[in-house]
């Protein structure tokens, strides 16, 4: 007696091998590559210089300079739209390398402050000269 094999056995087997042929043989040119990732975008910068008087210097091992600084008109908000800045006093971080060799409380200076996301910090400071004339309220 002869077994029969299942005429759906059969096909189905043609099938995968068929199969397994056409994915051998290529057209002769390589797959796409999968896109990249797409790096995060970065948070704009927005760069400031701003008048001031040193209210109080960093703690020892400290980064972090009080100053009562004049209106900043053109200070962007969080979502890039301009907010303006009040006159008032407020801490700064202070970028590293920045120096305030020669500058005391009480200094009036020019201070440029760089804005990334919702991170801010100054990144150069000078002394103005005792002279100048400063938009602040009064402490």
């Amino acid at each position: 007696m002869r077994h029969r094999r299942s005429s759906s056995v059969i096909p189905a087997a043609a099938l995968g091998a068929a199969l397994l042929a056409i994915a051998g043989c290529g057209s002769g040119r390589e797959a796409a590559p999968a896109p990249a990732e797409k790096p995060a975008p970065e948070s704009p910068v927005y760069t400031y210089t701003i008048r001031g008087i040193v209210t109080e210097l960093p703690k020892p091992d400290g980064h972090e300079i009080w100053i009562l600084h004049e209106a900043v008109p053109d200070f962007r908000g969080a979502d890039g739209s301009v907010v303006g800045m009040d006159a008032m006093k407020m801490p700064f971080d202070l970028d590293e390398g920045v120096s305030l060799d020669g500058i005391e409380v009480g200094d009036k200076v020019r201070f440029t402050l760089e804005i990334r996301g919702m991170r801010g910090r100054i990144t150069a400071i000078e002394r103005l000269p005792g002279d100048t004339v400063l938009e602040v309220p009064q402490e």
